[in-house]
Formats: structure tokens, C-alpha cells, sequence
């Protein structure tokens, strides 16, 4: 409180004052409350990029404020952020909703015209890909990272994305590139890692995505013409890092394209392990 000063001669108290205040009687009441803190539901209005609850929010512009309503109900595996203004990334940290299981829905609603991107991370088990909640179809333009077994997807402008996220446990594979972007007419490093020590692998780098069962896995880089396919051969580990041109062409300058890998026991062979979906960008 306040420390208001008495009229001279006057020897009571202001009341919520210093004066008044029974420190003994406060820690005692406080020391029965426990915080939240990750409480399943939230509003935020704040002028700085922190956490909030299962929430991570990085502002766009630092004079603004950023809004944000979080609901989560973990025991349909649901999480939802609605109003979302002023931010470019939100993360999404499902274990600390109290999600637990698959297939998980999110849904979130960019209230101003910019969007953001929305990073999904913290599941059980590390998330594949995403589908529409409503028709089932696959979500494009998604990147992974292997990393920290995230998910990151634009949310356009006042908007809504409504998804569920999916794990593929033939998804046991790690691809990466660098750098990324890359510069047309350079040189671009891709390390595979594989779980099962297979001798194989495809490299698909593709310009369409598409749920595509093969045998017993599912791609979702389609491999198909005018994909580039590349058998590659893994060391004794089921690893590869290997270096590759990039075409001097501006044809293909600005573009995304989804890169993937599949394991095979032998030329021909039976597919083992798919790897996460990754987004080669060329500049």
C-alpha cells in the first residue's frame, strides 16, 4: 500500500498504510496458496515477448501490445489460442497443457492482418505432420525441427487454423540441411541419420506434398517427377552427410522445397524408416 501521512497530533494509523501491515498474519496467509503456473486457460495482453502458461509469444512490433486467449482441455487432447495480435511466433508447449496423447487438436485464430507462425512442441512423441480437422486432408508448407520435435506452420492473416497433429512411428529418421536458406549456385550440406542401420536411402527432394502410402510407410514428399530421387549409401550406422550443388538457375530462386528420406534394406527393397519433412529454402 501507500504510506499516507496523518494530520500532526493525530496517532492512529492510515489505514493501508505500511503502518498497519502484519507481516507475521501476510506469510502465514501466503504460505497455504500455491500458484498455477500453467494454468489450462489465460488471456494476455502484455507489452514484452515472455511465456505465459503452456504459452511462448514473440512480439512483432515492440510498441504494441500483444493479445492472446489460451484454452486447453487436455483431456480431449485440445488446445486453442484465439486473438491472437502482434506476435510472429507463438510456441506451443503441449506437455506443460497437460497433453498427452494423439491425435492432438489445435486451433489457433490470428485477429490481426499480419498472422504468425506457430510452433507445436512438447508432445509425447515427435509430431509428423499435420491434417485439416475437418476433411482430414494434409496441411502443406509445414517445417520440422528434428531438434526439439517441433512443428512450425503459418497462421495467415485473420484467419483460422484448425488442425490435428499427427505422429507416424515409421517417422524415425532425421534430415537436415545446411544452410538453409541456401544461395542458387552454392553448395548445400545434407545429414541423414537413420535409427535402424540401414545400408540405403532415398533422398527425395520434391516440389509437391501429398499423403503418399508406400508399402508399409507413408511420405508426404511426393516422389514423383519433377522430384529429384537419389539413392544414397549410409555408413554402417544408417548415417550419411554428404554435399550437393545447388543449380546457378533463378529459376528455382525463393522456393521451398520439401525434402525427405526413406531407408530401404536394399535397391528395391522394403522401406523401414521415413524422416521428418524437411523445407529446403534457396534464396
Amino acid at each position: 500500500g501507500t504510506e499516507v501521512e496523518n494530520p500532526p497530533g493525530d496517532p492512529i494509523p492510515a489505514p493501508h498504510s505500511w503502518f498497519v501491515l502484519d507481516e507475521v498474519a501476510m506469510f502465514d496467509f501466503l504460505e497455504t496458496k500455491t500458484a498455477d503456473r500453467y494454468p489450462e486457460d489465460f488471456e494476455v495482453m502484455q507489452d514484452v515477448s515472455t511465456r505465459v502458461s503452456w504459452a511462448t509469444m514473440i512480439s512483432r512490433d515492440l510498441n504494441e501490445f500483444i493479445r492472446l486467449t489460451g484454452d486447453a482441455t487436455p483431456s480431449l487432447n485440445r488446445v486453442e489460442i484465439s486473438g491472437v495480435e502482434n506476435c510472429s511466433l507463438v510456441t506451443l508447449h503441449m506437455d506443460d497443457a497437460g497433453v498427452t496423447g494423439f491425435p492432438v487438436r489445435v486451433t489457433a485464430t490470428s485477429a490481426d492482418a499480419d498472422g504468425f507462425k506457430l510452433r507445436i512442441t512438447g508432445l509425447p512423441s515427435t509430431p509428423t505432420y499435420l491434417t485439416q480437422f475437418s476433411g482430414g486432408a494434409l496441411v502443406t508448407g509445414v517445417d520440422s525441427d528434428p531438434a526439439t520435435g517441433s512443428l512450425i506452420v503459418d497462421v495467415a492473416g485473420n484467419s483460422t487454423l484448425d488442425v490435428r497433429v499427427r505422429t507416424d512411428p515409421a517417422w524415425t529418421s532425421t534430415l537436415t540441411t545446411s544452410p538453409n536458406p541456401v544461395a542458387i549456385g552454392n553448395d548445400v550440406d545434407v545429414s541423414i541419420d537413420t535409427p535402424g542401420g540401414e545400408p540405403l536411402a532415398y533422398l527425395i527432394v520434391s516440389l509437391t506434398e501429398q499423403l503418399v502410402p508406400v508399402g508399409a510407410v507413408t511420405l508426404t514428399a511426393l516422389p514423383l517427377p519433377p522430384a529429384l530421387l537419389m539413392l544414397v549409401p549410409l555408413d554402417g550406422a544408417g548415417d550419411a552427410v554428404m554435399t550437393l550443388p545447388v543449380p546457378d538457375d533463378p529459376v528455382i530462386q525463393g522456393l521451398r522445397f520439401p525434402t525427405q528420406i526413406v531407408s530401404v534394406t536394399a535397391p528395391g527393397g522394403d522401406f523401414v524408416s521415413v524422416s521428418n519433412l524437411w523445407g529446403l529454402y534457396t534464396e
